[in-house]
């Protein structure tokens, strides 16, 4: 899980939750997150908010709850951060941005079986972030860097 809350520069666009009504909006309220607006979220999906964002850091504001284009990570933006890797689409916020880690991906490994089916593993997430408009920007040391228009 991303938390984003970064502070905005003079250009830079923030987020406003109230463009985007069909993202989920979290609070914190006694020590963890709760749902304050926006479509349901799942109670298995509330675990990792909690567990990366210290109530004392969440603090009053409210959060976006952003699910990644593929696979099965999310991040949580404050209001009022810069937005420098999402964007407002249809009344939803998205990643424009996502990373693929494949420096470390055999790490454990015990045969040339596993280590395979790790790289296979890579490939197809790669396959579904084109699939879903993912353009590669970047490839770094282990990284690749996916963008996605709007």
């Amino acid at each position: 899980m991303r938390v984003v809350d970064e502070p905005p520069l003079p250009a830079d666009t923030v987020l406003d939750l109230a463009a985007v009504p069909r993202t989920p909006v979290l609070g914190w309220a006694g020590g963890g997150p709760r749902h304050v607006a926006g479509p349901p979220v799942e109670p298995a999906v509330m675990v990792e908010p909690a567990r990366q964002v210290p109530a004392a850091q969440a603090g009053t504001r409210r959060w976006a709850l952003v699910a990644a284009r593929v696979g099965p990570a999310r991040d949580v933006v404050a209001e009022g951060s810069a937005m420098r890797v999402h964007a407002v689409t249809d009344g939803a916020l998205v990643r424009t941005v996502e990373a693929l880690a494949f420096g470390h991906a055999t790490d454990g490994a015990v045969t040339l079986a596993d280590a395979a089916a790790a790289y296979e593993r890579l490939a197809r997430a790669a396959e579904a972030m084109a699939a879903a408009g993912g353009r590669l920007t970047e490839s770094d040391d282990g990284l690749l860097v996916v963008r996605y228009d709007r």
